[in-house]
């Protein structure tokens, strides 16, 4: 009887070890200037704003954040909408929040009317097609000058995560 218990502890000792490092295997971390889609990484190019040809109520030009993503056997495309003004340090939503959570993070930011409160983001294919678009997200604005640094994570309509961190150089249009 004692043999057995033993067997069997063993046997509940290795499957806890083994779901562990499984669990560990699938969660996905941010590493400098890589986007991690799913558990496949991708190296991020330098990040540009480039204008829409949109034009906001108040005359202003709007902008998105463009990049490549470039791995071994795949090319996309990263684009986060909208930017009608500089973008702001802080925490922000990707994809429509909640009112209550546009007022925390109004709140919490104390930001004025003319901030950003949340973005879009699309993964295109390398030919502008559209690959997926986020669920739910956050976005950290970490720095922006001279370095431009940004962290971004969330959930695609499909249900693929992604993780990403840029730090590098961005232009900025001559406006802001």
């Amino acid at each position: 009887l004692a043999k057995m218990k033993k067997i069997v502890l063993f046997f509940i000792t290795a499957f806890t070890l083994i779901s562990c490092s499984k669990n560990d295997d699938n969660e996905l971390s941010y590493q400098l200037n890589k986007f991690n889609y799913d558990g496949e990484l991708y190296d991020i190019q330098e990040m540009e704003f480039v204008a829409t040809p949109t034009i906001n109520r108040d005359g202003i030009s709007e902008y998105n954040l463009e990049f490549d993503l470039i791995n071994k056997s795949d090319t996309l495309k990263g684009e986060i909408s909208t930017f009608h003004y500089a973008p702001e340090i802080g925490d922000f939503y990707l994809n429509y929040p909640t009112q209550e959570e546009l007022q925390e993070i109004i709140d919490e930011n104390n930001w004025s009317e003319k901030s950003n409160l949340y973005y879009i983001f699309s993964l295109l294919t390398k030919d502008y097609g559209l690959k997926n678009t986020v669920k739910k997200g956050k976005i950290k604005i970490i720095a922006l000058n001279p370095t431009f640094e940004i962290k971004f994570e969330g959930t695609f309509n499909d249900g693929k995560k992604f993780k990403a961190y840029y730090k590098g150089e961005s232009h900025y249009p001559e406006e802001w």
